[in-house]
Order: C-alpha cells, then sequence, then structure tokens
C-alpha cells in the first residue's frame, strides 16, 4: 500500500517538539524564530544540501545532521541576521536549543513523503 503524502506546518512541528522534549514553549522571538523555521524547512525539504535524505546514510547520526544544518542554514542565517539579533543572546539559544531539539527528536524522520508548509 503506497503511503499518502502528509502535510505538516514548521509551526506543528516546532510544537510537538516541544510537548516531546519538555521543555516550555516559549517561542524564539521573531527574528529567531524565522530563522528555525528557515532551518527546519531546510532540513526537510527534498533536494536541499541539509536535508536529512542528503545528510543521513544508514546509521542516524543526529549530530553529523546538526552540524550540515548549522554549516548550510543556521550558521549562514545567524551570520545574515547579526544585527538584528546583536541583543537577543536569549533568542539566539532559544534557537540553538530548539534546533539540537528538532534534531533530536527528529533523528526517525516521518513518513516518505512528508510536505512541509511555512
Amino acid at each position: 500500500m503506497p503511503n499518502k503524502p502528509v502535510r505538516l506546518s514548521v509551526s506543528e512541528i516546532r510544537q510537538k517538539i516541544f510537548e516531546i522534549s519538555g521543555h516550555p514553549s516559549e517561542g524564539a522571538g521573531s527574528v529567531a524564530g524565522q530563522l528555525f523555521h528557515e532551518t527546519a524547512k531546510c532540513a526537510l525539504l527534498d533536494g536541499h544540501p541539509a536535508c536529512w535524505k542528503s545528510v543521513l546514510t544508514s546509521t542516524l547520526d543526529e549530530q553529523q545532521w546538526l552540524a550540515s544544518l548549522y554549516e548550510r542554514v543556521l550558521g549562514p542565517g545567524l551570520m545574515r541576521l547579526q544585527p538584528l539579533l546583536a541583543d537577543s543572546g536569549e533568542d539566539v539559544l532559544k534557537l540553538w536549543v530548539g534546533a539540537q531539539q528538532f534534531i533530536k527528536n527528529g533523528k526517525t524522520p516521518g513518513s516518505a513523503g512528508a510536505t512541509v508548509d511555512v
């Protein structure tokens, strides 16, 4: 039986990560939150170099995936948005913790055919 596509928003994924992790969902602030959404989108977007399908092999190495996301999406995004985030250290920390939780709780990606709305 073929898998049916599943549509998820990054917000739904983020909320579920916070529920599973037991951390309160306080949000990461608007700029940092947008960067989280961009990072999560790239992590799940077929064809993106940081997509789990591109990074992970038969071993689901969450540190490898996190490093790839940082190098290809999060790090450049932080550099690009540095002027806007200069006084938002707590938001940046929440962003980093959120990205780590996303990888930790998403290390066994969902069904094939899942799509992401942003």
